[in-house]
């Protein structure tokens, strides 16, 4: 709660600290779209996204950027953090796709895979995890089992 009196005073909208629609989280919640968006909307509609930015943060309140997604694809922050990748789907094509915001320093980075091809593996379930023999997946493939 002590966020959102900050943020009022940033925004020169005192009187909504203790507003009825919005004197708590639940209630800024439940009347967001229809009393609080528009108060928003106007104020940071004169503004900028760096000077509402900015303008936030001296007063205390953590923000970041709005950005767009063709912004997001080029951060270099999320480059570095390896967020968006490249892969190369056998179907699709070049694709890219949200990386793991988990990094474990002691664990090994792996490479972004696809999903499995229908089939794909197929042959490895069947002679490791079942202990098929070659001759037994042969039949089956003749007798178009699989």
């Amino acid at each position: 709660e002590d966020m959102w009196v900050r943020f009022c005073k940033a925004l020169a909208r005192e009187d909504l600290i203790k507003h009825p629609l919005c004197s708590s989280g639940v209630l800024r919640g439940k009347n967001f779209d229809s009393f609080l968006k528009p108060i928003l909307d106007e104020w940071f509609g004169q503004r900028t996204n760096d000077e509402a930015m900015q303008h936030l943060l001296k007063q205390g309140v953590p923000v970041g950027p709005s950005q767009t997604a063709k912004e997001l694809v080029e951060c270099p922050q999320l480059k570095a953090r390896k967020m968006i990748l490249d892969i190369e789907d056998p179907v699709g094509g070049k694709k890219k796709i949200v990386g793991s915001p988990v990094k474990l320093s002691a664990a090994p980075e792996t490479s972004p895979q696809t999903a499995p091809r229908l089939g794909e593996h197929t042959e490895e379930i069947l002679e490791n995890l079942l202990g098929f023999s070659p001759e037994k997946i042969s039949e089956l493939r003749k007798g178009r089992v699989i």
